[in-house]
């Protein structure tokens, strides 16, 4: 390990590290060995199941590990807050590492934090060019933050300091990429979302939830209403996930989905769209018109995130007429941790903290429905380090103070609607993981508010004039309740069949 004080420049082989108001030790770059990720082992810092989660979703979406830069005993001259930042700007770490040695690849650095906690860098512009541009010099310079906290956990007769930013671990991953006409290839997240979250409306009953029995299923078109006077549920997923993983807590429960089967006479329906680069307008426009032309549907609707926010235009008769369909008759509706006030998570300038914190939920819990939306995000982080992302309309619709949705409650919510709602406040609790606790810590920063990890807790229930009377709170634990989890919640599962009417 090599020392360093504030304002030295560290000279290590094939890499140059510049302190700024940090000092600490730095290691030797470890190179990986041949086979990339799976050649050079999975990202360390971790712990072994987290460690092989992340390492087969960075297998699977092509990025491979080059290099890895331990950072110990890190002193930044600043001292640390408590529940607060220490800085509006950090003092920091500019690693400047060699342009990959091939031109068709893009790199980026993954950062694990003594703590546990993931965190992405994407290498500072060259020249005013987009990252993935070889630009003047022979490297990149990623710019890593050294913010450090004091992160009260526990009761108030109890406080804890846990201890951030004191500990580093970079990984360097590069990734192949794809040019044309001499300028890097549309965004790769856009292309993936469009292979890999395409649209369908599902019957549920007819196996959607068996794999072996998916692949074999026609979508649903308007003749499968015929005869339909009852309502039909309408399970409709969140951002970055597909229908089959965000519910699958809610189908893996026989008891449950076999009362709901019974309560809508097998006529449950799921909708898979893309949430990315399709605002909610655009989703609802396309599920319209797989329904009659002839009359409106009833339906009872149970909404995860995003997705309550696609539901709720599904009553607004412009997009209805512009699709050429009667508006739906909605007559429950669920929402499940729904940002119906938005998430800071959403703001443009937030876009690195939304995939920071959904890479941990995805490495930190084992389950469906996070572990089929890490290759999203890892997609994104792509667009990001090659200077292809165009923008996100999809997750734009949930800022908080954007137009959109400032517009969509400034309406009281359809009185002919009953709607319910459950949301949580996450509290791992003292005993849980370090991990966990330290992501907690840094999310109640960011939102200086209860939430979820994504969304504030008040916001599912309150929002402008769109106010939901008697909402459930998931309180206490095991299980401990964060957004991806609620469906693998026995409480909430039950809340919703009673809401049915099940």
């Amino acid at each position: 390990m090599r020392s360093f004080a504030p304002g030295e420049v560290v000279l290590l082989p094939g890499v140059t590290v510049a302190a700024h108001e940090t000092s600490g030790t730095v290691s030797d770059p470890q190179e990986a060995g041949p086979g990339g990720v799976r050649g050079g082992g999975p990202p360390v810092g971790l712990d072994a199941d987290d460690a092989a989660r992340l390492d087969a979703a960075l297998e699977r979406t092509g990025l491979r590990l080059d290099l890895t830069l331990t950072f110990e005993d890190l002193q930044s001259t600043a001292a640390p807050a408590i529940g607060v930042r220490a800085e509006a700007q950090p003092p920091r770490l500019d690693v400047t590492v060699p342009f990959p040695d091939r031109p068709d690849e893009g790199q980026v650095l993954l950062e694990v934090d003594g703590a546990g906690v993931l965190r992405w860098h994407i290498a500072e512009p060259a020249g005013g060019a987009g990252p993935a541009v070889r630009g003047p010099g022979d490297g990149q310079t990623f710019a890593v933050p050294v913010e450090q906290y004091e992160l009260r956990t526990g009761p108030a007769t109890q406080r804890g300091l846990l201890d951030f930013g004191r500990r580093k671990i970079l990984h360097l991953l590069r990734f192949p990429i794809e040019w044309a006409a001499g300028r890097v290839a549309a965004s790769l997240a856009r292309r993936w979302e469009e292979r890999n979250r395409p649209y369908g409306l599902w019957d549920a009953g007819a196996g959607y939830f068996d794999p072996t029995a998916r692949s074999g299923l026609s979508m649903v078109d308007a003749d499968w209403f015929r005869g339909a006077d009852d309502p039909v549920l309408l399970l409709v997923h969140g951002t970055f996930s597909v229908g089959h993983s965000g519910f699958a807590g809610l189908a893996a429960d026989a008891d449950a989905m076999g009362r709901l089967l019974k309560r809508y006479q097998g006529r449950i329906l799921v909708f898979d769209h893309p949430t990315l680069h399709e605002r909610p307008v655009d989703n609802v426009a396309w599920l319209l018109r797989r329904l009659p032309a002839d009359r409106p549907v009833r339906l009872d609707v149970v909404a995860h995130s995003r997705g309550g926010l696609v539901s709720r235009v599904l009553s607004d008769p412009g997009v209805a007429a512009a699709a050429g369909r009667p508006v739906p008759v909605i007559e429950r509706l669920v929402h499940v941790a729904v940002p119906n006030a938005g998430t800071v998570l959403a703001r443009t300038d937030k876009l690195r903290a939304l995939l920071d914190v959904v890479t941990n939920l995805a490495t930190l819990f084992l389950d469906d429905a996070t572990g089929t939306v890490v290759d999203v995000v890892l997609e994104i982080v792509k667009d990001l380090a090659t200077g292809a992302h165009q923008g996100l309309p999809g997750i734009a619709a949930m800022s908080p103070d954007g137009d959109w949705l400032t517009a969509l409650n400034a309406g009281p919510r359809p009185g002919s609607t009953r709607v319910f709602a459950a949301t949580t406040d996450f509290d791992p609790g003292d005993g849980a993981a370090l991990p966990l606790r330290a992501l907690d810590g840094l999310v109640d920063l960011l939102f200086a508010a209860p939430n979820d990890l994504v969304v504030p807790t008040e916001g599912v229930y309150r929002a402008g004039r769109y106010i939901v009377d008697e909402p459930f709170h998931v309180v206490g634990g095991p299980p401990f309740t964060a957004h991806t989890g609620f469906f693998g919640h026995p409480q909430v599962r039950e809340r919703i069949v009673g809401w049915l009417g099940g």
